[in-house]
C-alpha cells in the first residue's frame, strides 16, 4: 500500500564538508568531498507532527528523496519517529525547536512542566498559535528552559542530532530569539539551519562555518506554480550546482510525493 501525506522540503545549498554534522561527515568522507567543495542537502522538517507526515518522509528516505530531517519532540507522533531510527541508523536527523502550536484543531504542549513555562502557553495550556504571540508573551529563559528540554528529550530517546533547526523560523524573529538559538548550539556543539537567501543574514552574525554551515537555503514560496516547482527548484540550485540527472530525477520525485 503506498504512503500517504506530503512532505516539506527543503533544499540547503552551498554547504561546506567541513561544517561536517549536517551533511553527516562520514557521508562527506565516503564520497571523498574537499573541504571547498559543495554539496547539496534535500532536508525535511516537521516529523514526528503525525503519522502521515512521518510515512511520507520514511518514504522519501528510503528512495533517496530526501537526505536529511528534523523532528519535533513535542508532538505525539515522534514516538514513531524515533522507532523508525532505531531500526535506521544511518538517518541525518536534527531537532525541529518548536515555540508555535498553529494548528486550530491539533494542538502540543510544551515538553517542559508547565509551571516552569507559563509564558510559552496560550489560555488553554498550549503553544501559541503563531509567532507575533511568542514574541510578545514568550520569556528568553522559558524559550531557552523549553528548547534545551526538546533537545534533551531527543537525546533520551536514543537519537543522536545532527543539527538544529527553527519551527516557522520564529527562533529568526529578534536578535535577542536568534542568540538563544546561537547558544543552543553552541552548548550541544550542532550546526544551526540558518534559512539565508543570498545575501541575506542577521545584523551583527559572525560567520562559523561550524556553527552556520550553509550558505544558501532554497524552498518553494507560495508564488511558486505546482506545475512548476521542478523548474523553480532547479532555477535556484543552477547558480550554484552543476544540475545533473540524478537531481532532477530526486527534484521530480519530491514533488511528486
Amino acid at each position: 500500500m503506498a504512503r500517504s501525506g506530503r512532505v516539506s522540503v527543503q533544499c540547503c545549498g552551498a554547504l561546506s564538508s567541513e561544517a561536517g554534522k549536517l551533511a553527516s561527515s562520514s557521508d562527506i568522507d565516503r564520497c571523498g568531498r574537499r573541504s571547498e567543495q559543495r554539496l547539496l542537502v534535500i532536508h525535511c522538517d516537521d516529523l514526528g507532527l503525525g503519522h502521515c507526515v512521518n510515512e511520507a518522509a520514511f518514504q522519501a528516505f528510503e528512495e533517496g528523496c530526501i537526505t536529511s530531517g528534523s523532528v519535533m519532540a513535542v508532538c505525539p507522533s515522534f514516538s514513531e519517529v524515533v522507532r523508525y531510527a532505531s531500526e535506521h541508523t544511518r538517518l541525518d536527523l536534527g531537532v525541529h525547536l518548536t515555540l508555535t502550536s498553529e494548528w486550530s484543531r491539533y494542538r502540543w504542549k510544551p515538553v517542559a512542566p508547565p509551571d516552569e513555562v507559563p509564558t510559552l502557553m496560550d489560555s488553554e495550556g498550549y503553544m501559541w498559535p503563531d509567532t507575533e504571540s511568542v514574541v510578545q508573551h514568550a520569556d528568553l529563559d522559558e524559550i531557552a528552559l523549553e528548547l534545551r528540554s526538546q533537545i534533551e528529550a531527543v537525546i533520551a530517546a536514543g537519537l543522536t542530532p545532527t543539527h538544529l533547526d527553527s519551527h516557522m523560523f520564529v527562533l529568526l524573529r529578534s536578535q535577542s530569539l536568534f542568540s538563544v538559538y546561537i547558544e543552543l548550539g553552541r552548548k550541544y556543539s550542532l550546526p544551526l539551519v540558518v534559512p539565508l537567501r543570498p545575501g541575506i543574514g542577521r545584523p551583527g552574525m559572525r560567520w562559523s562555518r561550524r556553527e552556520f554551515p550553509l550558505d544558501c537555503y532554497f524552498a518553494a514560496t507560495r508564488e511558486w506554480v505546482p506545475d512548476k516547482w521542478l523548474q523553480h527548484y532547479i532555477e535556484c540550485v543552477d547558480p550554484y550546482f552543476p544540475v545533473s540527472i540524478r537531481l532532477r530525477c530526486i527534484l521530480r520525485i519530491t514533488i511528486r510525493k
